[in-house]
């Protein structure tokens, strides 16, 4: 008696899912070529292909596409698949961030904490940081309270250099 038939071969889900989305992503829809451009990114459900990312991330920001746009960002703030260009990144996290995009927000924020592609300014990154706090992103809260002790710390460092500069006017004027 011949054995049974082996029972086909499943797919692990995220594979198919890729699948799924790849086949979305190539008959145009923006929203799948993100997702697409993301799981290349990550290697999730394919290898990792960081220039597969590059070209799936730019046809999705092409269309305008908030997500696309955050993951071309993130290959040209990092330099994959792509030369690194922070300032491309920064325009690109500014328009998914003015699209609503809380992760657009999270990594506008970023970018002017540690001055990616535009002058850093603490004020700005927690602005950023709150509305994304604001849409739920994980990590925003931490940012938020690491930028609020910075500035404290440069609101202190200024009131201390004023208050010396107005002791050493009173003392010049008292001679």
């Amino acid at each position: 008696m011949p054995p049974p038939p082996e029972p086909p071969v499943q797919k692990p889900k995220d594979v198919e899912e890729f699948e799924r989305q790849l086949s979305l992503a190539q008959q145009g829809l923006a929203q799948a070529q993100a997702v697409v451009a993301a799981r290349f990114m990550k290697g999730e459900g394919c290898p990792q292909n960081y220039g597969a990312a590059f070209r799936w991330a730019e046809e999705s920001a092409d269309q305008g596409n908030a997500d696309g746009q955050v993951v071309l960002g993130a290959l040209y703030r990092c330099g994959e698949g792509v030369e690194a260009d922070h300032s491309k990144a920064f325009a690109l996290y500014s328009q998914a961030a003015a699209q609503g995009s809380k992760i657009g927000q999270f990594c506008l924020g970023v970018a002017y904490e540690n001055g990616y592609g535009v002058a850093e300014d603490l004020v700005q990154a927690k602005k950023w940081f709150q509305k994304a706090d604001e849409q739920g992103v994980p990590n925003a809260k931490e940012a938020i309270e690491r930028v609020s002790e910075l500035l404290s710390e440069i609101e202190k460092k200024a009131e201390s250099k004023e208050s010396w500069w107005k002791q050493k006017k009173q003392r010049s004027k008292a001679q």
